[in-house]
């Protein structure tokens, strides 16, 4: 068993779980036998999951089209082969990208696991991370206002700079920079991992 990062869809829980109908689960992953912990994605019907996995539960994971798989060893740096396997995952699911060559899978999952944590706070003010028609490429001025005012009450309180959230700046590059700032000043764990 190992522990290994994966990001899935949410579905409703699998009979005999424990939750109300509008809970949500970890496709997949709920039925495992193995420790899991997720975060999800706000609203939004996608985790990034942390689980403890045979190699045989690896693959069966592994071989569903609608999970992304994270290598085992994290420290590695990307490829350009992964730069653009991760844009190509990423950018239909509303994940930011914008990696290099010079990052690491552990900065990939360590980027990921802070938006996701920050949609869950925009969540808790009543509004979805990325509403109808809002993509990663959406300017912030062509945010709906209900959504930008929830981002900056979301930024200020994690104490974080609303710098780029301003006319013309991608709404991508606004969670990014505000997942920067997360970065050893607001511990983020998953699983009992830093991150």
């Amino acid at each position: 068993m190992a522990f290994r990062y994966y990001l899935v869809p949410l579905v409703a829980p699998s009979a005999g779980k424990p939750g109300s109908a509008s809970s949500r689960w970890p496709k997949y992953v709920q039925d495992l036998p193995g420790n899991w912990s997720a975060r999800d994605f706000g609203d939004e019907p996608l985790a990034l999951v942390r689980v403890d996995v045979s190699g045989v539960e690896h693959t069966a994971l592994a071989a569903n089209l609608d999970v992304f798989v994270f290598p085992a060893d994290l420290s590695a740096t990307l490829s350009a082969a992964d730069v653009i396997l991760i844009d190509t995952a990423f950018v239909p699911l509303n994940i930011p990208t914008g990696f290099t060559t010079a990052n690491t899978w552990q900065q990939v999952v360590n980027q990921v696991l802070r938006i996701f944590l920050f949609a869950t706070s925009v969540q808790g003010r009543g509004l979805r991370m990325m509403p109808v028609g809002t993509t990663v490429a959406t300017t912030w001025n062509s945010i709906p206002a209900a959504q930008r005012t929830a981002l900056q009450s979301a930024a200020d309180d994690f104490g974080v700079a609303k710098t780029q959230m301003r006319a013309g700046v991608l709404y991508g590059d606004v969670l990014k920079d505000v997942a920067n700032q997360f970065s050893g000043r607001i511990p983020v764990k998953l699983g009992g991992v830093d991150h």
